[in-house]
């Protein structure tokens, strides 16, 4: 069966609206929150094959006197504190701002990488956000519910690779696992509240009036689902394979984030940069088309409508993508500038004209030809003709 090498990461997250929070700011001000995201990977049969509890990212939030901790948010000077409309690390968290880093544990950062084999297996992967604040903690409830979870997710993972699943129904709640996370926590529900660590998405027990309840998220990824994340499927409008997780709190505690989660594939090519895909760096305005692996300067906005869609087609990647990226196409491309007669195939290291149609079609006629703007092709050497 094929197997495939893919890599899930959190590149960020934005605060729609914050959390309650004490009037003395004993924690710093405003919010400061960590991520946690744990995983499961299982086999057709249900069996438990590897299991990660959550794991904490360092605090963001306010660094006032707290210095090890990361700076986020805009609620005082230059020292952060997550407010209502911020985001991080960048006003668009969902894009990943950066190369992925081994040593780096907050966003963006890799959370998994491995390998997905068809029909064998699947991994859940459970990312959350946390209010944290002096006082109570709900985190021992999430390690606990985490270890108890194995014979669910099991029963889900066979049902997930036997087919029994919606084709794209790719996340799924605690709540059908049959199982939520449960605690009893005094004094959450008074009147003037009290400050704890707790998960955003915090939601009032029903059956327990000091109780509150939480319904973690799970990515199901198989072998199919990734591939199709990490290649054509963009589910919530922010990129291809970049997921949206949001936690909702009762409204006494306020809060409302999203987390962001890309998937895509490891240790082979690029999804970022799919052929005929048109790029840019976050911090440069150099705008390129990809073709055969290449990439080809768009030199005006103009050549940009007239040839790919203009700027809506445009997909901005992190810094740094484009750095190793040859201007040479692979062998075989076939590709043409705008204002240009000739066709010319890439071979050996030069461009070969193709002299007549009838030798096109050999090679899968014009639909195989791959428009680039004028002067693109200047720097590459002519071959002899293709005849």
């Amino acid at each position: 069966m094929p197997t495939k090498r893919f890599r899930v990461s959190v590149n960020g997250f934005v605060c729609s609206a914050q959390t309650w929070d004490d009037s003395l700011n004993g924690d710093g001000k405003a919010d400061e929150v960590f991520i946690a995201v744990g995983y499961k990977k299982a086999n057709k049969a249900g069996t438990i094959l590897e299991s990660v509890n959550p794991d904490q990212t360092p605090l963001m939030g306010d660094r006032w006197n707290n210095l090890n901790r990361i700076q986020a948010g805009s609620a005082w000077g230059g020292w952060g504190g997550i407010v209502s409309g911020d985001s991080f690390p960048t006003k668009s968290p969902w894009i990943r701002s950066q190369p992925l880093q081994d040593d780096r544990n907050w966003p963006p950062y890799k959370v998994w990488e491995g390998d997905l084999t068809k029909g064998e297996d699947v991994l859940f992967i459970t990312p959350t956000i946390w209010e944290w604040d002096i006082g109570k903690s709900f985190w021992n409830g999430l390690i606990e519910w985490f270890a108890k979870t194995d014979d669910k997710f099991g029963k889900k993972a066979k049902e997930v690779i036997s087919g029994q699943l919606p084709a794209y129904g790719w996340i799924f709640d605690a709540a059908s696992l049959g199982i939520q996370v449960l605690a009893t926590l005094p004094g959450m529900w008074s009147v003037f509240g009290e400050p704890m660590t707790r998960p955003i998405g915090t939601q009032r027990n029903p059956a327990d009036p000091k109780g509150v309840l939480f319904n973690p998220q799970t990515l199901a990824l198989t072998y199919e689902t990734a591939e199709l994340l990490s290649t054509t499927e963009n589910p919530h409008g922010k990129g291809i394979g970049i997921l949206s997780f949001r936690y909702v709190d009762d409204p006494h505690l306020w809060g409302d984030y999203s987390v962001y989660v890309q998937v895509e594939k490891a240790g082979g090519d690029n999804p970022l940069l799919t052929e005929m895909s048109i790029v840019r760096e976050i911090s440069r305005p150099e705008v390129y088309v990809i073709v055969g692996d290449a990439k080809f300067w768009i030199p005006d906005p103009p050549t940009l409508f007239r040839l790919y869609g203009g700027w809506a087609a445009v997909r901005v990647v992190p810094d740094g993508t484009l750095t190793n990226v040859t201007s040479l196409p692979k062998e075989g491309t076939i590709l043409r500038e705008e204002h240009a007669p000739h066709v010319w195939r890439i071979e050996g290291a030069q461009k070969r004209h193709i002299a007549t149609p009838t030798v096109l079609a050999r090679y899968g006629g014009w639909n195989m030809v791959r428009v680039v703007p004028d002067h693109s092709l200047a720097m590459i050497p002519i071959g002899a003709p293709i005849s």
